[in-house]
């Protein structure tokens, strides 16, 4: 249901708060961990009933830290996911965080909207002058991989993330030739490919 009806991504306003608190709720019982971080740090996941304040506040504290939130809203009003788009990540961060994260709430997912959501993501950053986009998953995120891979990636390293201890796989999504010129990946051999 609702597979091929339209979808857009929207900045969060107040009117989506009802529905983000469910999208939260649901993705908590499931057990996975919720993405974007940004809708981690929702303040509606410790108190449902949140005043307007501090819902402007979070988002206003997210986009401070680079973090531009966007709800994907399917035609029927329908809260499928969100994606985070980072375009001033620089430095290590960005090979670790790339320049966006994104997540489809676990009842809506194979269904092609978190394809649909990063292509938009990556129009957006483009269109900013960000070529080419670093998009980053979690080595054993299968699912994740072959969204990135759907919208052109090609994966040109990886990258272990501090804080987690894991694995990130590094793609590109554009012109690669500019990352792979600037040598920051000299080998394409799992092993040597890990940048400590």
């Amino acid at each position: 249901k609702g597979e091929g009806m339209e979808v857009k991504l929207l900045s969060p306003s107040w009117e989506h708060r009802e529905q983000c608190i469910e999208l939260l709720k649901e993705w908590k019982e499931s057990g996975e961990e919720i993405h974007p971080g940004t809708l981690r740090r929702c303040p509606c996941t410790q108190n449902p009933i949140l005043s307007q304040s501090k819902w402007l506040e979070w988002l206003a504290a997210e986009k401070q830290q680079g973090q531009n939130l966007f709800f994907l809203i399917r035609e029927d009003g329908r809260l499928l996911g969100a994606i985070s788009i980072r375009p001033q990540e620089q430095g290590e961060s960005l090979w670790i965080n790339g320049h966006c994260g994104y997540g489809i709430r676990p009842s809506e997912r194979r269904k092609g909207y978190a394809t649909r959501m990063l292509r938009m993501a990556v129009e957006i950053l483009q269109g900013q002058g960000i070529n080419p986009v670093i998009v980053t998953c979690d080595q054993e995120n299968i699912a994740s991989e072959k969204t990135i891979i759907h919208c052109g990636g090609v994966q040109v390293g990886e990258i272990m993330d501090p804080d987690t201890g894991g694995i990130n796989r590094i793609f590109v999504i554009g012109d690669g030739n500019k990352v792979l010129k600037a040598g920051r990946f000299s080998s394409c051999n799992q092993n040597e490919n890990v940048v400590r």
